[in-house]
């Protein structure tokens, strides 16, 4: 298989999970289109989760089954019925206490791999595939580009490819460049971030409606909060919820439209901001990097 390239991956994977939400049967036809425009079907996705390595230890009954359900999403005729044979696929799933984000991609995988023993050992990740050290390679952009010390690069680096794999773990760790003062590299950092990870959303002043209206029309995405001290932080609630929201898997902020219909939108996303160091205590103190240029 002729994989697309690896933030193609990531978009399709991230729409295949939000399909499998309550309220996800919208995200069938972004999927569908997706997948045509990069010359791939839905019969696809077995192959590709056994590429990513995802198995599962399920019993070889239900793993058929599980297979050929979900191949009826993708082939069935009319809308009507992909979205039954994803509802019976969903309950079933229930019945089993599986979920279809962390445990159908295993399945599929895992019986791709069955019937393809041959293959078993070409069925590598994307990173063996494509012939790069990713760590490396952003390593490298980011130290030809900005001064910093060996560990702040490090950190730096190991944020920017969390952002295309952050959905996997239980927290998005935030990235804060804090300087003491102008004419430092920040903007230069953020620039270089902004070239390097998944999906940027970049904003010198963003309202928390804006926030998450943009998650909720582009799952997946990384936000960049440039001169976060014009985001009036300290005294803006709303905008630290969604910040504090955004750093767990779970995080979410629930209103209500305008029939008083309760309505809850995901915020799980990694972000990154740049400010002066008055603001520090308001990003995250675990993944807190602090560029600066080396004396002449």
């Amino acid at each position: 298989m002729n994989l697309p390239p690896p933030g193609i991956c990531q978009h399709l994977i991230a729409l295949h999970d939000h399909l499998g939400q309550s309220n996800g049967a919208g995200y069938l036809d972004p999927l569908l289109k997706l997948l045509a425009e990069n010359a791939l079907s839905w019969s696809v996705w077995p192959e590709l989760f056994a590429l990513h390595e995802l198995t599962s230890s399920q019993p070889k009954r239900l793993r058929r089954w599980v297979r050929g359900v979900h191949e009826l999403i993708g082939r069935a005729s009319t809308p009507s019925e992909r979205r039954k044979a994803r509802d019976g696929l969903i309950k079933r799933l229930a019945e089993e206490s599986l979920d279809w984000t962390n445990d159908l991609p295993g399945i599929l995988g895992a019986e791709w791999r069955d019937n393809n023993p041959a293959n078993t050992s070409t069925a590598r990740s994307p990173a063996s595939i494509w012939g790069v050290n990713l760590f490396d390679l952003v390593t490298a952009t980011i130290e030809d580009r900005v001064v910093l010390s060996s560990a702040q690069c490090t950190v730096i680096a190991l944020w920017g490819l969390n952002t295309y794999v952050y959905d996997n773990f239980i927290f998005a760790p935030q990235l804060g460049i804090v300087v003491p003062a102008s004419g430092q590299g920040k903007s230069t950092l953020r620039k270089v971030l902004s070239a390097t990870v998944h999906n940027p959303w970049h904003s010198h002043h963003a309202t928390p409606a804006a926030i998450y209206r943009e998650l909720e029309r582009n799952p997946r995405t990384t936000l960049m909060f440039d001169e976060a001290e014009n985001q009036n932080l300290p005294h803006d609630p709303k905008l630290r919820a969604i910040i504090d929201a955004a750093y767990e898997h779970d995080g979410c902020i629930d209103l209500v439209d305008k029939e008083c219909n309760p309505v809850k939108f995901h915020v799980f996303a990694p972000d990154c901001g740049r400010c002066a160091a008055r603001l520090a205590t308001y990003l995250c103190p675990c993944c807190r990097a602090l560029p600066r240029r080396r004396a002449a």
